[in-house]
């Protein structure tokens, strides 16, 4: 007895997760373009630091949490309001795939206030957090 879920999606190929993953995972690599995540990483600079691995002038950015300096290379920008809702999406039997696209592509492509600059550890620790958040809802 097979505990997989049916492939129902795509010709018989992917499953509703797998269908979800694929256009989540197109609309991340659009993101990259969105204009306004370059905005607040500019607006996020704060000079130049030396990389300690090249000894080389780098790109420095602010984290809005700890106010460290980072490289800007080693900056994420990340969603203040995340992407999927914490409390996740109402469920009234209108979702396609379990989501409420309409508001997962308002967070997803927000404007520039809708962002913050982080350094990688404040951003695990958020991302960590909604996810616990999310966990516990359910």
């Amino acid at each position: 007895m097979s505990k997989r879920k049916p492939k129902t999606r795509c010709s018989g190929t992917l499953t509703d997760a797998g269908l979800r993953a694929k256009i989540i995972n197109t609309l991340r690599r659009l993101s990259m373009y969105w204009k306004p995540i370059q905005e607040v990483k500019r607006s996020a600079r704060s000079g130049r630091i030396k990389n300690p691995e090249t000894g080389h002038l780098n790109m420095a950015v602010i984290c809005e949490v700890c106010n460290g300096h980072i490289m800007e290379k080693d900056c994420k920008v990340d969603h203040i309001n995340p992407v999927v809702p914490t409390d996740g999406f109402n469920a009234d039997g209108s979702l396609f795939l379990g989501y409420d696209w309409n508001v997962y592509l308002e967070n997803m492509f927000c404007e520039a206030n809708g962002f913050q600059v982080l350094c990688k550890n404040c951003h695990q620790i958020k991302t960590n957090r909604e996810g616990e958040e999310r966990r516990n809802g359910k």
